[in-house]
């Protein structure tokens, strides 16, 4: 009863803060995360509360040969997991990502690039970037966060968005 009656006390932000820590640990310690994530995601976190995390940042995390720096930053900016982020990037989903950069503000030029980075090596991307940017387009603001939102939830479930 006295647990209780002191956790009751404390601020829920708090205590999912730090069940997420514990989450985080648990997860690089088996793998499913890089050991350099909760380093990058800190800094990463500390750039957006600060409001220098930008699209300009994102399309140069892009580049980075760390792809850990443009996961956690695509993740914070689309309010994603980072599995969700590794997932859309690792499976080349094109809809899941015009639907994290939609979430997230980015511009049809952004949302572009990352696609043609993400399909480099697939047949004919380029010839395919006027669909692509159509996609984008069509995409209302509105229905890419309903969109993150049933991706949290699916999540939280213990399913893969």
């Amino acid at each position: 009863e006295r647990i209780l009656a002191e956790n009751a006390k404390l601020d829920p932000s708090v205590i999912d803060s730090a069940l997420s820590k514990g989450r985080n640990r648990v997860a690089v310690a088996y793998g499913a995360f890089p050991e350099d994530y909760e380093r990058i995601w800190s800094e990463v976190e500390t750039l957006r509360r600060n409001e220098k995390l930008t699209p300009s940042l994102l399309a140069k995390y892009m580049r980075d040969p760390n792809p850990t720096w443009f996961l956690v930053a695509l993740a914070q900016m689309a309010d994603i997991d980072y599995l969700t982020a590794k997932h859309v990037v690792d499976r080349r989903e094109i809809d899941a990502l015009a639907i994290a950069c939609k979430a997230a503000g980015l511009d049809k030029a952004l949302f572009l690039t990352c696609a043609m980075i993400m399909l480099s090596d697939s047949e004919n991307a380029m010839g395919r970037a006027a669909e692509y940017g159509k996609l984008y387009q069509d995409l209302p603001y509105d229905t890419a966060q309903r969109t993150i939102r049933f991706w949290r939830l699916r999540r939280a479930g213990g399913h893969a968005a």
